[in-house]
This record gives structure tokens, sequence and C-alpha cells, in this order.
């Protein structure tokens, strides 16, 4: 009984080593996703319409030389990341992205974050490396922060491991996935859906993410 009750104390003490627990400031955190969330939005409306005359202008020249792509709207619409993780956010440096971003990815790491986090922060240039190996074989990894109390700090960090990965500001999708811990990566397929409904907790070595991303990401 003894024994029983040695590892299970040990197991707590390494998950607690390799996660920080967070408390939920409801109140104030929607208000800074609310605020947030109407950035991005303006911002894509405003690229949108800078973008519409090119756009137009594309298509006709698409007419005129012949060529069609009848049906890729509509794929996209079926199968693309946007039905399975339709976040629309702003990155560390205030400009937007969407879930488009995941589009043409074979495996997705979607690590959830916090500046505040030691485990955090000591694990990310083994997921820059990684990125770095293995992003032109279609791996995609996206850091999430909800802090923004914190943009400062995160920035730092950011430069300082020399992270080239998309970092990005929470929004209400993305907070949907949030633990009560950090960090917590979940894994995407290159359409945006879940590989499993729960993130592995804690952080890893990069030893243990390469196998991770081998083992998942199709060839």
């Amino acid at each position: 009984m003894k024994r029983v009750l040695t590892i299970t104390g040990m197991i707590c003490l390494l998950f607690l080593m390799s996660a920080c627990g967070q408390e939920v400031q409801n109140s104030q955190e929607k208000e800074q996703v609310t605020s947030m969330e109407e950035a991005s939005s303006s911002a894509a409306t405003a690229s949108g319409e800078e973008s519409k005359g090119e756009a137009s202008n594309a298509e006709g020249s698409a007419e005129q030389e012949g060529t069609t792509e009848s049906g890729t709207e509509e794929e996209i619409t079926e199968n693309g990341a946007s039905d399975a993780l339709p976040f629309e956010t702003v990155d560390i440096n205030g400009n937007a992205v969407t879930s488009e971003i995941l589009e043409g990815s074979k495996l997705v790491l979607l690590n959830f974050w916090e500046p505040w986090c030691g485990p955090c922060v000591r694990e990310m240039p083994d997921l820059e490396k990684l990125y770095e190996e293995y992003q032109d074989q279609g791996l995609l990894i996206l850091g999430v922060y909800k802090t923004f109390s914190m943009d400062d700090d995160a920035k730092e960090i950011v430069t300082s491991a020399g992270i080239t990965y998309p970092i990005l500001k929470a929004d209400s999708v993305l907070l949907a996935l949030e633990q009560n811990y950090v960090p917590a990566t979940y894994l995407l397929d290159g359409e945006g859906q879940l590989l499993y409904e729960e993130p592995i907790a804690g952080a890893r070595s990069y030893e243990t993410w390469k196998e991770v991303v081998l083992y998942f990401m199709p060839e």
C-alpha cells in the first residue's frame, strides 16, 4: 500500500514539474477576447476590401485564358480547416489570422502556453527546432496564449527564443479548448480536425516531440 502511494505521489510531482496550473478569470478574459476579436474582424474586413479588385481581375484573366477551377470553393468549404476549427483572431503582433492558416498542413501542434509559465517557456526552443526541421514536410506549430496583459513579456520571450512559428492570441473558439494547466498541446490533422479530444499535458523534449511528429504526420 505504501509503495502504491509513493508511486502515485511521484507521478503527480512529475506533472506539476512539467505543467503550470492557472486560475480562470472569466470576466476579464472574456472582455479581452471580445475586444481582440473585434479588432481581428475589422482587420480582416479591411484586408478583404483591398483584395476584391485583385480577385476580380484574376477571375477575368482566368476566364479569358479558358481555365476554370469549378468545384474548388465547394471542396474548401467541405474539407477545409475552417469547418473544423473556425477561429478568427490576431497574432502576437496584431495581424489578423484565421483558420485558413491550417490549410496545406499535414499535422498541426496547437500549443497552449502562457508567458508566466516556466515549463512553457523552456519548451519553446525545442518546439522551434522541431518546426524548423519539419515545416517543409507539412508540420505547423501554433502557439496560443490568453494573458493579454503580458503581451510585452510574451513578445520578449518570443524574440529571445528566436521563435518563428505563429504565436496567436486566443479567441473564443480557441479558449473553448483550454485546460486548467499549461502547456497543453492538441494534435490536429491537415483539415483542422482534432486527432484526440484531450491534449498532451505538460512540456516535452525535442526528442519526444519528434517521435510524436514522425508517428502522426502522414508521409
